[in-house]
């Protein structure tokens, strides 16, 4: 990895967020950090998303230093939809933004800068701005709930089996750890419905996270999703969920893919030569531009 400018890919997976899709895009756009490779996919919307996308694509393209456009030939889901995409990212560190939030300009380069500055840290996340789907007022999570010092950093896998205190969007990880312990297709197999806190468990289980007490994500509360649903059954479905990754995570049936190449364990560097082979499911029909 470059000390000076590494590569970051950001996956953003789209299904019907095309009333969102703007902010998102002109967020990336509008990043300091200059360094990045994006890749798109939408999940077989009935909205505008892909149309909206294309018409983006120019600028993207003119924008980053990569851009992939991925569409579903069918709707595969978010593990599955996230799982395909994620075989195209191609950067020293990763993230992702769903297609409905959007990030402050400094967000990239914060994330960069603190994992340069601490090679022995995996990965990092900071506070963020949640705000109703409806209203464009926002709270910054943490600094409202909890005070700077009770955030817990180093290793936090006990921490974080109790809640998951990390939003998805303000995390990057370095990609090896990234295709290590974000397997959403063992996810999905695992019946789990997310994928964002089974991965930052198996990241915490083999590195440091690290935290920016500033709010760099502006993440939108949608009462239809199914983690902030009024419906009991899905509020149910979502609760019996996290139990099991919480379970899993305790037995150790939640675990990252092994190392490669013996990768040691001691942690203090994440430089592994070579790379996982690719774990793509195979006939998923996807358009990739």
């Amino acid at each position: 990895m470059s000390k000076t400018s590494p590569l970051v890919s950001i996956c953003v997976p789209s299904f019907n967020s095309a009333c969102y899709l703007k902010a998102t895009f002109n967020s990336l756009m509008s990043q300091t950090y200059r360094n990045i490779e994006l890749v798109f996919v939408d999940d077989y919307s009935s909205d505008r998303s892909w149309e909206i996308a294309r018409e983006y694509e120019p600028y993207l393209r003119e924008k980053f230093s990569r851009v992939v456009l991925l569409k579903n030939d069918r709707n595969l889901g978010t593990l599955r939809s996230m799982h395909n995409a994620f075989q195209h990212m191609t950067g020293d560190l990763a993230s992702y933004l769903d297609g409905d939030d959007y990030l402050e300009p400094t967000k990239v380069e914060k994330n960069v800068q603190f994992l340069c500055e601490n090679p022995s840290f995996g990965a990092v996340h900071s506070d963020f701005n949640s705000f109703e789907n409806s209203s464009t007022m926002t709270v910054a999570f943490w600094r409202k709930y909890v005070h700077y010092s009770d955030i817990p950093q180093g290793w936090v896998f006990e921490a974080l089996l109790k809640s998951n205190f990390i939003q998805s969007a303000s995390m990057m990880v370095r990609k090896e750890l990234w295709d290590r312990c974000y397997t959403f297709d063992i996810f999905e197999a695992r019946n789990y419905k997310m994928g964002d806190y089974p991965g930052h468990l198996n990241v915490s289980q083999i590195a440091r996270i690290g935290y920016i007490d500033e709010p760099l994500v502006h993440y939108r509360i949608r009462r239809e999703s199914m983690s902030h649903s009024a419906d009991p059954a899905r509020s149910s479905a979502i609760s019996k969920a996290i139990a099991k990754v919480q379970q899993d995570a305790r037995l150790g049936l939640l675990q990252p893919l092994p190392a490669v190449m013996g990768e040691s364990r001691c942690h203090e560097s994440f430089l592994v030569d070579g790379g996982l082979p690719a774990n793509g499911l195979a006939g998923i029909p996807t358009t990739v531009l």
